[in-house]
């Protein structure tokens, strides 16, 4: 018996077929209930918690762009001078190796979680998520209407705080990997960068283009997530 007085049941959904002592495979009608039901409890932790407040989100704002300007001028400076000793090709090799252990060295020394995130991917790792999906959609809106791209503060969850900047094509050495292949991008180089990437789909942008996104999240208090 329940502590409301009435006999507790299991009753499992229709359409199963259950042996005496089998546990239950969810059907697909089930696991989209169980998906709904998560989110709906994941955003009602959500709700207890306060929005940010202007000041709070001006000073995350500060912090994550002064982050991803420290960390765009060390990229950018680590391959210019790879490009110079060695060339493109070179540093193709060099940004799969390198880019991403080096973007987690500076993440501890900043206390966050630093991503470049993009729809149009050439290393799976900075694919998108859901939430920076939508930004970087946000931002492409925002450029073809001719507005413009302001950083975007949210509260990730009861802990974290995400900040989210976008990465625009804006000096020539983008184009080098990131331009018209055959144009901007030496046939050689291309070569390389397609045998490394089968999938890659970061190329063809112009200057000025809407590359992605800086993703940084922040522990609140100041400690990485």
């Amino acid at each position: 018996m329940s502590r409301f007085g009435r006999k507790c049941e299991y009753r499992p959904p229709t359409g199963e077929i259950h042996e005496p002592g089998q546990a239950s495979i969810p059907n697909g009608r089930d696991v989209a209930r169980i998906r709904f039901a998560v989110v709906i409890f994941l955003g009602i932790l959500g709700c207890g918690k306060p929005d940010l407040s202007v000041e709070e989100k001006r000073l995350y704002i500060e912090r994550g762009r002064a982050i991803a300007v420290t960390t765009f001028s060390t990229l950018v400076g680590q391959l210019n001078q790879t490009i110079q000793d060695s060339g493109v090709a070179y540093a193709v090799r060099y940004c799969s190796i390198r880019s991403h252990p080096l973007l987690d060295s500076l993440a501890r020394e900043q206390q966050a979680v630093i991503k470049r995130a993009t729809l149009r991917v050439r290393n799976p790792a900075d694919s998108a998520d859901e939430l920076e999906a939508s930004v970087i959609r946000d931002y492409g809106q925002a450029m073809d209407s001719g507005r413009a791209l302001q950083p975007v503060v949210v509260r990730g969850d009861e802990r974290t705080v995400r900040v989210f900047l976008p990465i625009r094509i804006s000096m020539p050495l983008c184009l080098r990997c990131h331009g018209q292949p055959d144009r901007d991008i030496a046939e050689s180089d291309y070569r390389i960068i397609r045998r490394l990437y089968p999938n890659d789909n970061a190329s063809g942008h112009v200057m000025g283009d809407l590359r992605g996104i800086w993703s940084i999240t922040f522990r609140e208090g100041g400690q990485t997530e």
